[in-house]
C-alpha cells in the first residue's frame, strides 16, 4: 500500500528530492518555518 501511494504520488516525491540536492535540511527548516507551513 505504501509503495502504491508513492507510486501515484510522484510529483510531490520530485519536488522534495529536487529540494534536497539543493538546499541542506537546515535551510529547508529555515524555509518552512518562515512560510509557518510546521
Amino acid at each position: 500500500s505504501y509503495d502504491s501511494s508513492d507510486s501515484e504520488n510522484p510529483g510531490n516525491n520530485l519536488y522534495v528530492t529536487g529540494l534536497s540536492t539543493r538546499v541542506t535540511k537546515k535551510e529547508l527548516e529555515k524555509h518552512f518555518s518562515s512560510e509557518g507551513g510546521t
